[in-house]
């Protein structure tokens, strides 16, 4: 189980704070990509927009969505 306070502190590990801003990242250019091709490739829109949403996930993740899945 993972408490709130281990939880804040992984948070601010180097290695950590890197891969959310990695994550940003790809979030920016995802949304650059959709901004000069949406709507040339269904698909291809599909695609970014699932991205983009799976890394949003990824930065609003909680401690709470843990402990949840465990119970």
């Amino acid at each position: 189980m993972i408490n709130q306070s281990d939880f804040n502190e992984w948070k601010t590990q180097p290695v950590t704070r890197a891969f959310f801003l990695a994550a940003q990242e790809r979030i920016d250019e995802c949304k650059d990509l959709l901004s000069y091709s949406a709507g040339t490739d269904q698909a291809q829109d599909r695609l970014l927009v699932g991205l983009i949403t799976a890394y949003r996930e990824i930065l609003d993740f909680r401690v709470d969505d843990v402990a949840a899945n465990d119970e």
